[in-house]
């Protein structure tokens, strides 16, 4: 069955929108902010490949995220705070 057409503007916000939900869930949750990271790595993903002319950009924000959110998580972790 065919589907409407889908320009990917909803995966690009969708994974902004996780990208701070990302670094807000690892201050408060820790290990939840680095898998909300790499859920909005996916939409990013998914964005690109619908052909969105921001995809690049929100793949982009998604791996500045991810990298950011892993490198925190680390230090937290072998911290004893």
């Amino acid at each position: 069955m065919p589907t409407a057409y889908d320009s990917g503007a909803s995966d690009v916000w969708w994974a902004i929108g996780r990208s701070v939900l990302a670094i807000v869930f690892l201050f408060v949750f820790k290990f939840v902010g680095l898998i909300t990271a790499a859920y909005g790595l996916m939409y990013a993903i998914r964005a690109q490949q619908k052909g969105h002319k921001h995809g690049i950009v929100a793949i982009a924000i998604s791996v500045v995220t991810l990298i950011i959110v892993g490198i925190v998580f680390l230090f937290r972790t072998n911290s004893p705070y």
